[in-house]
């Protein structure tokens, strides 16, 4: 889809499902098997949908070697690509990333959906809270709202399932022009 945006194509996409957890085809309502999926894209309509995309601006080294003992920021900005990166269905930092991240390849094909509560339960212990600052800006670049605080979890949905099967917005739809955001902020992983 990024490239697609970045060709300024005017291309129809479609699925045919073929992974693991096949989120997308579930959001949109497209059969999992791929002949029934197929046979449905035939008989269907082509419509428009939302692309999100954030822009990371800055990020910070979290350094724990302190004398003190407690962690510092250091603010050395690294240097980030100029270019927009889009996203179908959500985007996320903390946990679910570092479990995405290091999820075992064998176990997802063998086990399915198992493999990526293994990967979980393996990454929770290292997983710590991490500060962020949000900005929504409107259609003129203003600031509109915006939140500063610690998080073990920042996701932001197009579709209303997070791992196929958490909800985490009943009525998240992919062309109703919004984006969900979820944190599970630092005190209070467990909510």
């Amino acid at each position: 889809l990024n490239g697609l945006m970045y060709a300024d194509s005017k291309s129809v996409v479609a699925d045919i499902p073929g992974g693991t957890f096949n989120v997308w085809a579930s959001a949109i309502g497209v059969p999992i098997d791929p002949i029934k999926a197929a046979l449905a894209l035939v008989d269907s309509e082509a419509r428009k949908i939302d692309l999100g995309h954030i822009e990371v601006t800055a990020l910070t080294k979290t350094n724990a070697s302190e004398s003190n003992g407690e962690e510092k920021l250091h603010q050395r900005a690294k240097k980030l690509p100029k270019n927009r990166e889009y996203f179908l269905m959500n985007v996320g930092l903390g946990m679910d990333a570092k479990m995405m991240n290091h999820i075992s390849k064998p176990l997802k094909y063998q086990f399915g959906p198992l493999a990526f509560d293994l990967a979980m339960l393996k990454e929770l212990p290292h997983q710590r809270p991490f500060p962020v600052e949000l900005q929504q800006f409107d259609d003129d670049g203003q600031i509109e709202t915006s939140w500063k605080g610690e998080v073990w979890q920042v996701y932001i949905s197009k579709v209303p399932l997070f791992s196929g099967s958490m909800h985490i917005e009943q009525e998240a739809r992919a062309d109703d022009g919004l984006l969900y955001l979820c944190l599970v902020t630092a005190n209070g992983p467990a909510k």
